[in-house]
């Protein structure tokens, strides 16, 4: 049997939030009780404050950077000296300078450094997440959009496309005899090829268009608003601009071309998935045909 080391290791923690947790709710439900005990009211403050402390330095220091740490740190030392010398305040006499300074002071400055931190440490998530989406969405090696942010998109375009008929298009990519360039120049010739072509492809559409690598060698574009010539035309501007594309590795120069099958969604169709698979058979179809063609009518 497993022991969990995060629970033997906070248990100091999870004892601090349970002992301040029952203190606070004591001190706030029998206050009038509790006034007359002034030792118990110290108590309770002072744990309370301390639990306040020891679980924002934890998560701080687990999850934030060095200026977050700091601002929540500072911010939580000067409230807990605000507690201490309001409990104190309750036991012993204390001349009103120091405590307007002890206590009013360091009250309103560490109010204002822990909300400091805490927006620093929100805005810090915030950052992070999207920087996480991105590696989530993009493939590492290419940058282009995943499969799946693909999927969406074009589902969302099949969508609008049932309700507005504004006929969209997809196009498969893949790159003629791939294989022979990983065999005959390595497996980093093969990856600079792919990143050569999908840097070409992310520069030959518009704004309002998507691509991504589909997986291996092949990359799927989505093309709005387009109709049948429109799409060929930027299809076949795409093969002869990768035809001319070169390159180089250990001073040898590897041209290569590139299949394309291209279709429009009609009103046939019945999902994304199929104008999808319509279009991976027009590809294929381009291969038997000699490769470095585009094929985007399924009638002969």
């Amino acid at each position: 049997m497993t022991t969990n080391i995060f629970t033997v290791r906070q248990w100091p923690v999870l004892l601090a939030f349970g002992l301040g947790l029952i203190l606070s709710t004591c001190h706030m439900l029998y206050l009038p009780i509790l006034e007359g005990f002034n030792w118990i009211s110290l108590l309770s403050e002072g744990l309370i404050a301390s639990l306040f402390f020891v679980l924002m330095h934890y998560v701080a220091r687990k999850k934030s950077g060095r200026l977050v740490y700091s601002s929540l740190m500072a911010g939580l030392l000067l409230l807990f000296i605000a507690f201490l010398t309001d409990a104190l305040g309750e036991v012993f006499k204390q001349p009103p300078q120091l405590t307007a300074v002890l206590e009013d002071a360091s009250e309103l400055l560490g109010l204002v450094l822990l909300i400091i931190g805490v927006n620093r440490w929100i805005k810090q998530d915030d950052e992070r997440y999207a920087t996480l989406q991105k590696f989530a969405e993009h493939d590492a090696l290419t940058g282009l959009f995943m499969r799946r942010p693909y999927q969406e998109k074009a589902q969302s375009e099949f969508d609008r496309y049932q309700r507005s008929k504004s006929q969209f298009a997809i196009l498969m990519v893949d790159i003629d005899y791939f294989k022979l360039i990983n065999d005959q120049h390595g497996h980093a010739a093969g990856d600079l090829v792919l990143k050569r072509l999908a840097g070409e492809l992310q520069h030959s559409i518009r704004k309002t268009d998507m691509v991504a690598r589909w997986g291996g060698e092949e990359f799927i574009f989505l093309l709005l608003d387009v109709d049948e010539g429109m799409c060929f035309q930027l299809a076949e501007n795409l093969r002869k601009k990768v035809e001319s594309l070169s390159t180089s590795i250990d001073d040898k120069s590897i041209q290569f071309t590139v299949s394309i099958g291209a279709t429009l969604s009609h009103k046939e169709d019945i999902s994304c998935d199929h104008i999808i698979d319509r279009a991976d058979k027009l590809l294929y179809r381009a291969k038997r045909k000699g490769r470095n063609r585009v094929e985007i009518n399924m009638d002969d």
